[in-house]
């Protein structure tokens, strides 16, 4: 048995399709058959159930598959930690994250605090969707990932690490400014603006869904000048947690006193911060040590 035939056949596997298996191979039908047909030989077992075009694993096939991934990994591991070792980078953490860049996070207090005590540490941060964290996770392009709910895909494990009370931002013409807190289904009739890129968009759909009702998307925009201008208009509203907002209260680019931050009274309505990683995959000692420091400040007591 051997690489190149273990990849074909997960390559076939995937797809559950020998001619879309072909062309991402860039290879012939019969040749990628042929393949199949002398690893089937070889172990002795039928690895597929054809029908026509289309197949599905056999019992052997799934068993086989389970090992062809573990093979795999252990591979991308191999290539990561000879490339640390090569360039010098056993002390860097790349992270990657859904969490608006501007927005303070007690996440971000906390990787602040680490390299206060790790001066020598290198960090390299990108954002990102929640589907292109998990990609970029998969392709071993970053560590770690920040993100609000778990990774959309196969092979990453996330671990919660604590709740932030979220609220809606208003305008202070809007009827429902006066109350201290606001309940999310009273928002039903709202347009939902979502600051771009950042999870606050699959938040508020989550939340606003938990409420009963589908939101309105009013727009994904970049610029939270644009923002603050429709809410200020009392066009619509933005769900943002109470940190964030407590934060950027003096930034008057954001916000000024055309605009109220209320709490949301639902329990549900809080965003989950925590962390995804690649179940088996080789992480640096630096990396390790991170990890641990994240999970012991949010031990709770």
């Amino acid at each position: 048995m051997e690489l190149q035939q273990l990849k074909y056949f997960r390559e076939a596997a995937l797809r559950e399709h020998i001619t879309q298996a072909a062309d991402a191979l860039h290879l012939t039908q019969p040749a990628l058959s042929k393949v199949i047909s002398q690893l089937e030989r070889e172990l002795g077992c039928k690895l597929f159930i054809r029908r026509g075009k289309n197949i599905s694993l056999s019992p052997y096939g799934k068993v086989l598959l389970r090992y062809a991934n573990e093979i795999f990994d252990s591979l991308k591991a191999l290539d990561a930690e000879l490339a640390d070792m090569k360039s010098g980078e056993l002390g860097m953490i790349r992270l990657g994250t859904s969490f608006p860049f501007k927005e303070s996070l007690r996440l971000e207090d906390m990787t602040i605090s680490f390299l206060e005590d790790h001066p020598h540490v290198d960090l390299n941060v990108v954002q990102a969707s929640l589907q292109q964290l998990y990609q970029l996770l998969i392709n071993r392009e970053i560590d770690i990932a920040f993100s609000s709910m778990p990774l959309p895909g196969d092979g990453v494990e996330w671990l919660h690490l604590f709740d932030e009370q979220m609220g809606v931002i208003i305008s202070v013409n809007h009827p429902l400014s006066k109350q201290e807190k606001i309940s999310l289904s009273d928002l039903s009739d709202e347009f939902f603006y979502c600051n771009e890129p950042s999870d606050i968009q699959d938040i508020t759909v989550q939340l606003c869904r938990k409420a009963g009702f589908e939101p309105k998307i009013a727009t994904n925009v970049s610029f939270p000048s644009l923002i603050k201008r429709a809410i200020n208009q009392n066009q619509g509203v933005t769900i943002l947690p109470q940190r964030s907002y407590q934060t950027a209260e003096g930034d008057e680019a954001l916000f000024d006193t055309q605009v109220v931050f209320r709490l949301l009274e639902e329990d549900f309505c809080v965003r989950n911060c925590g962390i995804a990683v690649l179940k088996n995959a080789y992480m640096s000692d630096t990396v390790l040590q991170y990890l641990d420091f994240l999970i012991q400040q949010t031990k709770p007591y």
